[in-house]
């Protein structure tokens, strides 16, 4: 969801029309915020270090919180 919303926020931002070049240019000015994470490309093409872990379950994802994890790898 955070890579959509990072999306909306840099095609709403471009200056002049729609191409591939204003996409990144756009893109590749100082950080973003999304929603709490931080999304800077202005280094490189790796905008974040950021990894959250999800499960798959019945209705949707669930996040795995990091005690979860450690638990699930002790096994």
């Amino acid at each position: 969801m955070k890579v959509g919303k990072l999306f909306l926020t840099i095609m709403q931002t471009i200056e002049g029309p729609l191409t591939r070049g204003n996409f990144l240019k756009t893109a590749r000015r100082p950080p973003y915020d999304i929603g709490g994470v931080k999304v800077d490309f202005t280094t490189d093409n790796q905008g974040s270090d950021f990894v959250l872990l999800t499960l798959l379950q019945g209705n949707g994802f669930a996040v795995i919180e990091p005690r979860a994890l450690e638990n699930m790898i002790a096994r």
